[in-house]
């Protein structure tokens, strides 16, 4: 459980540094007011669907036994409480990195990406082998 909690505040923290710091350099930015890839819902539906995504991961995050499974929710809860954070000061979340024809994104949206990719990877092989050893 530590494991998770260290992972979150560190993403947040770094995170949420980082888009400050791209915006004081001068990359470019767009200012996101929708929740993922610029959806929008109106509110108070939008803040509703954000802070019950956020309960669910936490909760889950917390009965994990996977050490992997633990730091994909902790990068999970990081990268959504820097957008949060981002989010409560000016009413939106700073994205600054185009890659192709991909939406753009910030350094939080890559945490919650890549922690969304390691928490399916791994229940995916402890899903597979619990099939096959039955």
């Amino acid at each position: 459980m530590r494991l998770l909690w260290v992972t979150a505040g560190g993403i947040a923290l770094v995170t949420f540094l980082f888009s400050v710091a791209v915006e004081f350099i001068g990359f470019p930015v767009v200012y996101n007011r929708g929740v993922a890839f610029g959806v929008r819902l109106p509110e108070p539906f939008q803040t509703i669907a954000i802070l019950a995504a956020l309960t669910i991961v936490i909760y889950l995050g917390l009965h994990t036994r996977n050490r992997w499974e633990a730091f994909g929710f902790g990068s999970i809860i990081g990268g959504a409480c820097a957008n949060s954070i981002d989010r409560l000061i000016d009413g939106v979340v700073t994205d600054m990195f185009r890659v192709g024809i991909f939406p753009v994104f910030n350094a939080a949206d890559a945490a919650i990406t890549v922690g969304v990719i390691l928490v399916l990877w791994v229940s995916g092989r402890e899903g597979l082998k619990n099939l096959f050893t039955k």
